[in-house]
C-alpha cells in the first residue's frame, strides 16, 4: 500500500542535491515527464564538481544534447568542458568527448569497449558513470535472455570503491516494449526512484532501498521552483 503522498516546502531536498550517492551504488532514475530527468542530471553534475569526482557521460543516440539545450532554457550554465562523454552513435557531440563507440545491439560486444575508455579516462580513481538513452539501446534486444549481459554487468559494478552508477531512464518507452524490461533493471539496482510531474511540482516516488532519509517518508512532492532554485545556487 502506498504512503500518503507529502509536499516538502523546504527545497533542501538532498535527492535533488545529489549528496546521497555512495560508491558501489547503482541508482535507477525512472522518469516518466519532461524536465525531471534534466534537473536529476544537473545534480550529479554538482555532486560531481562540489567533490572533485569526475562525470563520465554515456551519452546514447544523442540524449544529452537534449538534456543541454532543455538546461539553457531554463537558463543555467552547464560547464561542458568539465564533463568527460563516451559518445555512443548518434551525430551531435557535446561536453569533452573522450570517445565515440559504433552503436553495437550485442551487449557482449558493447561493454568491454566502453570499459576499455572508462579505464583511459580514470585508471582506477573514483568517478560517477551516468548512463543516458540506455532505453534506446535496450530497444534493440529480442528478449529478456538479450537483457542478461547488461544485467550482470551491472551486477560486477555493485560495491565497487571507485564508482557510482547513475542510469536515468524514460520508463514511458521501457513500458511499451514487450517484455518490459524494467522489472529486471530494478532486480539488480541498489535504489529506484520515480519522478512524475504533478501540477507545478516534481513528485518522488521511492520504489526500492531509495536513501535512508526517504526509507520511512513514501511518495513525497517537491516544488518545481524551489528545485530550480538549490540547483542554481
Amino acid at each position: 500500500m502506498e504512503k500518503e503522498t507529502r509536499t516538502y516546502d523546504d527545497p533542501q531536498i538532498p535527492f535533488f542535491q545529489g549528496e546521497t550517492f555512495k560508491p558501489g551504488s547503482l541508482v535507477l532514475i525512472e522518469n516518466s515527464t519532461s524536465l525531471s530527468a534534466e534537473l536529476s542530471f544537473y545534480a550529479l553534475l554538482k555532486i560531481s564538481q562540489k567533490n572533485g569526482i569526475p562525470l563520465i557521460v554515456e551519452d546514447i543516440f544523442d540524449t544529452l544534447p537534449i538534456y543541454i539545450k532543455h538546461l539553457e532554457l531554463m537558463g543555467f550554465y552547464v560547464p561542458l568542458e568539465s564533463i568527460n562523454v563516451i559518445k555512443v552513435a548518434g551525430i551531435d557531440g557535446v561536453g569533452n568527448v573522450v570517445e565515440k563507440l559504433s552503436f553495437e545491439a550485442d551487449p557482449n560486444l558493447y561493454i568491454p569497449k566502453k570499459e576499455i575508455v572508462i579505464s583511459k579516462i580514470v585508471g582506477e580513481n573514483a568517478h560517477i558513470l551516468l548512463i543516458l538513452g540506455m532505453e534506446r539501446l535496450l530497444m534493440f534486444q529480442r528478449n529478456l535472455r538479450d537483457l542478461y549481459p547488461i544485467v550482470r554487468y551491472f551486477k560486477e559494478n555493485l560495491d565497487s570503491p571507485h564508482r557510482v552508477t547513475a542510469n536515468i531512464i524514460e520508463t514511458p518507452i521501457l513500458k511499451s516494449m514487450n517484455p518490459n524490461p524494467l522489472p529486471m533493471l530494478e532486480s539488480v539496482a541498489s535504489s529506484v526512484v520515480e519522478l512524475n510531474m504533478e501540477n507545478e511540482a516534481i513528485r518522488v516516488r521511492p520504489k526500492k532501498a531509495i536513501f535512508s532519509f526517504t526509507v520511512n517518508v513514501g511518495t513525497f512532492k517537491v516544488s518545481l521552483g524551489d528545485v530550480i532554485e538549490v540547483l542554481r545556487e
